[in-house]
């Protein structure tokens, strides 16, 4: 999990990046949705994208392993 926040026309904005597993991944969205939506504009956006591959640079572990 990696917070980022910033300002965009004067109004705060945090950027989350996360990376999980396939099967983690609908469970995780849910859970940003639902904490996130207030029903008012600027709820943000949520999207996903897939990752070839993770390395632990420190210990040379890939795939889930990285994770």
């Amino acid at each position: 999990l990696f917070p980022y926040t910033t300002l965009f026309r004067s109004l705060p904005k945090i950027r989350v990046e996360v990376l999980a597993t396939d099967e983690q991944a609908d469970d995780i969205l849910d859970v940003i949705i639902a904490s996130s939506n207030t029903g008012r504009a600027g709820d943000g956006k949520v999207w996903t994208m897939d990752v070839h591959e993770a390395v632990r640079v420190r210990t040379g572990e890939r795939g889930v392993a990285a994770i």
